[in-house]
């Protein structure tokens, strides 16, 4: 497992002149550095304007909001508090000018049969409902919510018996599952954007797999979770997606599998080195 958490990588350019002042009036001890930022940010805007039309496309610049993260697990979710913690977020990022905010709801947090397992089925609609209240909230900020849908993190959200249930589950009843958990989030959480996964590696690892999905394992997965969706009318409204890391081993091939796996866009976790 490569990472841990999803994030939005986002590259600001700065003019060369603008940099250039600023160098100067940097610290002598980081002269240095800013000048060797300064060289990379010159290069790398020499390689945008080279191979760009000039034509601009719509672009949702967000950021995570980490207090709804489904890896806090429901009991931290539903704690008292906890969620004027995720309105003091969104109102930060509203005021920021933020136009879209992530978060994850992992399977199997929207999966009612794992309530049971958990002997805990009471806590099945709370969760629903935080969810659609952080939806609700974000879009009366203007803001478009992403939502991831992997699985979750045994390691993080420690309260829940995560590891030996994950053991129960086959091949099958894993895409079984993450599709339920993914059709509720589609017919009542109903966010903007809805993403199937972005790191079949890590999800491979969490789940306890011995080795990683294949591409077409993969794509199989999603293209059947994608098909469930369709089937219950999901066209347009969430886009549906999945995609890789930028660190993914024969990274093509996933991305070329999973283009006939009938999602709306591709997601790439991009972290820097």
């Amino acid at each position: 497992m490569k990472r841990s958490l999803g994030f939005c990588l986002v590259l600001i350019c700065l003019h060369a002149g603008r940099v250039a002042s600023q160098c100067s009036s940097a610290p002598t001890s980081l002269g240095a550095l800013c000048n060797q930022l300064q060289g990379d940010l010159d290069s790398f805007n020499t390689t945008v304007g080279a191979g760009w039309n000039g034509v601009k496309t719509p672009v949702a610049f967000g950021t995570e909001v980490t207090t709804a993260d489904c890896n806090r697990g429901p009991a931290t979710l539903l704690a008292p508090g906890t969620f004027a913690q995720v309105l003091r977020q969104l109102n930060a990022f509203a005021l920021l000018g933020v136009q879209s905010v992530t978060t994850c709801i992992g399977f199997p947090l929207l999966y009612q049969p794992f309530y049971q397992y958990n002997n805990d089925p009471q806590d099945y609609p709370k969760i629903v409902a935080f969810y659609q209240n952080f939806v609700s909230e974000a879009h009366k900020r203007g803001l478009k919510v992403v939502i991831e849908t992997s699985v979750l993190f045994p390691s993080v959200a420690t309260d829940l018996p995560l590891t030996p249930y994950y053991a129960t589950l086959s091949e099958a009843q894993v895409t079984a599952g993450r599709g339920q958990n993914a059709l509720v989030i589609t017919q009542q959480v109903q966010p903007d954007w809805i993403n199937l996964g972005s790191e079949p590696d890590t999800q491979a690892a969490l789940l306890g797999l011995s080795v990683e999905y294949t591409p077409q394992e993969y794509a199989t997965e999603i293209a059947t979770i994608t098909s469930q969706l369709r089937a219950a009318g999901i066209n347009g409204k969430p886009l549906i997606g999945a995609g890789i890391g930028n660190w993914q081993t024969n990274g093509s091939a996933y991305l070329q599998a999973l283009l006939g796996a009938g999602t709306d866009y591709i997601d790439l976790h991009i972290y820097s080195a």
